[in-house]
């Protein structure tokens, strides 16, 4: 009469479950084979390969980001299937109270994992960026510290132009006076031969004169 009863209340379970849409069997199956239900996860399986008494290093703390990323789906549908295998069973409560608490342990499991491996790539950002920070400022210390020679060699060289335009400036000063007598002599020499061409040329047309007032006949000048 028990036995009875029992499996009336399990059938009206599972038709209250068809009638929402789960659809896991027909009532007909109440008397059919039983269905195989889904392996277990079990939180000892959980991302086993990362010991969190040990530090991560870099690579496989983004290994463990990653594993984390696939790992959350893959368990949240299999558990999601362990709960529709818990409406198949006599004691469903129980069933599910049992999936619930093995999803907690898991969840746990995967989040602290996931803390680790995130507090390891946030210690190798920020050394990184102590490191980045500190070249810089020893950069920054080396041109400042070169600035006041850079500023002596700028100097010096300033005035070593200066001082080459001056001695350039002393030596025109200096050559003026013999250019301008250059100048004058070339000046000179050019009006001589001038003198001498024109005095050559009325000596010509004087004889020519001469020459033509004896003869009578103009002659042309040499």
């Amino acid at each position: 009469m028990r036995g009875a009863w029992a499996r009336r209340e399990f059938c009206a379970a599972r038709a209250s479950w068809l009638l929402v849409g789960v659809g896991l069997a027909s009532l007909a199956g109440c008397a059919g084979p039983a269905v195989t239900p889904p392996p277990r996860i079990l939180p000892a399986q959980i991302l086993e390969a990362y010991d969190l008494q040990r530090s991560m290093d870099v690579e496989q703390a983004r290994q463990a980001q990653r594993d984390v990323r696939q790992l959350r789906s893959e368990v949240s549908d299999g558990l999601l299937r362990e709960r529709i295998a818990c409406y198949r069973q006599f004691l469903v409560n129980r069933c599910l109270r049992e999936v619930m608490e093995r999803q907690r342990i898991i969840d746990v499991r995967i989040d602290a994992v996931e803390v680790a491996a995130n507090q390891v790539l946030r210690e190798q950002t920020a050394r990184e960026t102590s490191l980045r920070l500190a070249e810089d400022a020893a950069r920054r210390a080396q041109q400042a510290a070169g600035a006041p020679e850079r500023e002596s060699l700028n100097r010096e060289a300033y005035e070593a132009r200066q001082t080459a335009a001056a001695q350039a400036q002393a030596r025109r000063e200096q050559e003026a006076p013999e250019l301008e007598r250059r100048a004058e002599k070339l000046k000179a020499d050019a009006a001589r031969r001038e003198r001498a061409v024109q005095e050559k040329r009325e000596a010509a047309e004087a004889r020519a004169n001469r020459a033509q007032a004896r003869t009578g006949k103009p002659q042309s000048a040499p």
